[in-house]
């Protein structure tokens, strides 16, 4: 999570002089409205123990990311609502933090397997 939102600060800090601050912010939003859903998603796994009940760690999973989902559709419709001019700036930002997610859980695996 905080990989994402150092992405999304980055790319921020990028496009300020191009852009102007209220883009910049957008962008961050988005970065933010990322790093959060993965947040939210992480927390519902936390606590499971895979080797006790391994259903019960894929229906948080599953639970988790229904949530992710849900939340997702929540906040860009707030922000399609409440601030539809910077909307594109935001979806660059939440875009931004995609990879960052994948990269980490590729990691995540390579260095579980390591074990």
């Amino acid at each position: 999570m905080r990989w994402q939102a150092s992405v999304a600060l980055l790319l921020a800090g990028m496009l300020w002089p191009w852009l102007g601050l209220e883009a910049a912010v957008a962008v961050i939003a988005g970065g933010l409205i990322g790093a959060l859903l993965t947040l939210q998603a992480g927390f519902r796994l936390l606590g499971q123990d895979p080797a006790s009940d391994p259903r019960a760690v894929v229906s948080a999973l599953y639970r988790g990311e229904a949530r992710k989902f849900l939340l997702a559709v929540v906040l860009f419709g707030l922000v399609a609502a409440l601030w539809p001019s910077r909307f594109l700036q935001v979806i660059v930002g939440y875009a931004a933090t995609i990879p960052v997610f994948w990269v980490a859980m590729l990691r995540f695996n390579r260095d579980e397997l390591d074990r």
